[in-house]
């Protein structure tokens, strides 16, 4: 639901009155809704007023986005203009279909994307560190402690409980892999769209546009390469490291080999944690705004995190086949 406060707001923003407005689906922590005047089309995004990192990630993904558009990176919307006390932004809207499968030809384009973006010579001190970006090794560790400690004892799902048991088992096991100087300060120096991956960008016919930059900023090498070959929603083959690791951003990588496979271990821990966040209160009430909710019955609810159970089993289960792949290619 779009109040008069905001419409007013995108009249000033558009400058015009004559425009449309209609609700889109698919979003998971946020709304979105589609602006139509004449033969424009815009995209509003709305946070949730109730959580409190909203502003951050609003103000964030804008000013990313500003970041690149000013230096000609225009594979990304075009952003407009943003209300942090309204709690919405405005985009150019991108036209396209959604990526299914992590073909070859999309990963060089990412790869593609990212060097990039780095490659911009102007000064990026403004931007801030991307979300849950690790100042050191041992970091990875410490995110699936904390991310852990998050959820609550589940007295009548066992299967929950075995899970998350046997995730802070195995990633005790990689803690003590860990190089000697795993606690030594990581320079971040890459910069990261962070939440990336194939599930936030669409096929146009110009090409791979990517977009959702709310955790973006300065990153390690590590936690970009890790996140993008840990996503679970278009997963990336292993066979695609070859391409990355031919990159000046992760050229590095393959000559600490038992140090990378101990991160992307880690790194896949994380997601299945990730894949479990409906069981947390928090994340639950976020849901409900972006799928425009006031409650769900405890049914849905009981559904939903029977199924996301269920992927992070599955996902939880292929890591040690995931892990094997990645390091044929480090040889």
């Amino acid at each position: 639901m779009i109040d008069d406060a905001v419409r007013y707001w995108i009249k000033d923003a558009l400058g015009t009155e004559n425009f449309t407005i209609s609700a889109l689906s698919g979003g998971a922590n946020n709304r979105g809704y589609k602006i139509v005047s004449h033969d424009t089309s815009w995209f509003l995004k709305s946070f949730s007023p109730n959580h409190s990192h909203s502003t951050h990630k609003l103000a964030n993904e804008f000013g990313f986005s500003q970041y690149l558009w000013q230096n000609a990176v225009t594979s990304v919307p075009e952003p407009i203009a943003y209300n942090p006390q309204a709690y919405v932004s405005l985009f150019s809207f991108i036209h396209g279909e959604p990526i299914a499968e992590a073909k070859p030809d999309s990963v060089k384009s990412a790869l593609q994307f990212l060097e990039r973006i780095n490659a911009i010579p102007q000064s990026r001190e403004h931007l801030n560190i991307a979300s849950e970006s690790p100042d050191s090794l041992y970091g990875f560790y410490s995110i699936i402690e904390k991310r852990l400690a998050r959820f609550q004892p589940q007295q009548d799902n066992q299967a929950l409980n075995t899970l998350l048991q046997q995730i802070q088992t195995r990633a005790n096991k990689l803690l003590c892999r860990l190089p000697a100087d795993a606690k030594n300060k990581q320079t971040r120096k890459v910069l990261s769209p962070s939440d990336f991956g194939f599930h936030n960008a669409l096929q146009t016919n110009q090409g791979l546009v990517f977009f959702d930059f709310e955790y973006a900023g300065i990153d390690t090498s590590w936690k970009l390469l890790c996140d993008f070959f840990s996503q679970p929603a278009v997963p990336v083959d292993m066979t695609s490291l070859d391409v990355f690791f031919a990159s000046r951003l992760f050229e590095h990588v393959p000559n600490q080999k038992d140090t990378f496979l101990t991160i992307l271990e880690l790194t896949q821990l994380k997601w299945c944690l990730i894949m479990l966040n409906e069981f947390l209160g928090d994340v639950q009430s976020r849901r409900q705004f972006s799928w425009n909710r006031n409650c769900l019955k405890p049914s849905e609810l009981e559904e939903i995190k029977a199924m996301q159970l269920i992927k992070s089993q599955k996902y939880f289960t292929s890591i040690a086949s995931n892990i094997e792949s990645a390091a044929s290619l480090c040889d």
